[in-house]
């Protein structure tokens, strides 16, 4: 199967759950890209994927740099280090994976430098994760005010990963309390529109739980 025959077919199987679910938000698909050829990447491109997704800061700069002359909305999705911020803020247009203070603050200097905003999704983690990064819901919550502080950056929602199972409650829970979350916020920030939910093995139960925002790799990518 092509991976036209896979958008379309990835693109179909969104339209039918939201309309199973009546759902009027539009999903929009980001490609992740970190284990793609750049031939595979330009596949993609002619097939019409514009936003690409990079986990480490020598890829993106690589790609970005052989991709220049195509209309690609570049994300960072890693886990980023505060030391290579000013190298990935050249090139993104979101980072996804803001999952610190630091993190916060640095990317905002670095992108005043540039006299650039940078798009951020601030990572939720769950209060049972302690090995993964990222702010507890409290911690947003409690803060609220001051990650719309900045003059650099602009906060317009969450990215969330599910926990590593194959229990379907458990992953649907986690999605239903990232959406609570967003929708709270929302209500407060109108520029807060994002949630970034679900990748390749359970978009499915993000999309159905309210992700306006997928990242998928491997479903279109492997054979």
């Amino acid at each position: 199967m092509t991976y036209q025959h896979k958008i379309d077919a990835l693109k179909k199987q969104i339209q039918n759950i939201r309309q199973n679910k009546n759902i009027l938000s539009e999903v929009e698909i980001v490609y992740v890209t970190k284990y793609a050829t750049l031939q595979q990447m330009q596949e993609l491109w002619g097939c019409g994927a514009q936003v690409f997704a990079e986990s480490k800061q020598q890829n993106l700069e690589d790609k970005a740099a052989f991709f220049h002359d195509k209309n690609i909305v570049w994300h960072f999705i890693g886990h980023l280090q505060t030391n290579k911020v000013r190298k990935v803020v050249q090139v993104v247009h979101c980072v996804q994976s803001v999952d610190s203070w630091r993190l916060l603050e640095k990317i905002d200097v670095e992108a005043g430098k540039l006299n650039k905003k940078i798009q951020i999704l601030l990572q939720l983690k769950n209060l049972d994760e302690k090995d993964k990064f990222g702010f507890l819901e409290t911690e947003i919550r409690n803060n609220l005010t001051k990650f719309f502080e900045f003059e650099n950056v602009e906060v317009t929602g969450l990215m969330m990963m599910a926990p590593h199972t194959d229990n379907e409650k458990i992953i649907r829970n986690c999605f239903r309390a990232g959406y609570k979350l967003y929708q709270d916020i929302r209500k407060e920030y109108a520029g807060f529109t994002i949630l970034s939910m679900g990748m390749s093995a359970d978009y499915e139960i993000a999309v159905e739980e309210g992700a306006n925002m997928i990242r998928i790799g491997s479903k279109i990518l492997k054979d």
